[in-house]
């Protein structure tokens, strides 16, 4: 039932976190260049908002931490791994690079 009610939580984070998202995108200045602290401020906001409507939210998803699967893919950005496979926060262990490679070489691959 735990297992259950954090993937609920899941659910409702990510749609309150793309709203969340669209207000701090509306609030930036058209053709104004983001830098590095509005990145740090974006995610600060970001966080807060998404607990605010969600209180606790970060806790259950630290539980829920317990991933099954290991997704390779591209650093392509544009869609999250979790989202193209139908999983929840938590649930997908990801590990991105240049074109889905998966090198004997890579440090990461080693660990």
């Amino acid at each position: 039932m735990l297992a259950n009610v954090m993937t609920a939580a899941a659910r409702r984070v990510a749609m309150a976190s793309s709203r969340s998202f669209g207000a701090v995108v509306a609030a930036r200045a058209p053709n104004r260049k983001v830098d590095f602290d509005d990145l740090l401020n974006n995610n600060k906001k970001w966080a807060e908002t998404v607990e605010k409507e969600q209180p606790g939210f970060f806790d259950a998803l630290k539980a829920q931490q317990k991933p099954r699967f290991l997704w390779l893919g591209c650093s392509d950005s544009r869609v999250p791994a979790n989202t193209v496979v139908g999983l929840q926060p938590g649930e997908l262990f990801v590990h991105r690079n240049v074109a889905n490679q998966m090198l004997h070489t890579d440090f990461n691959a080693l660990s």
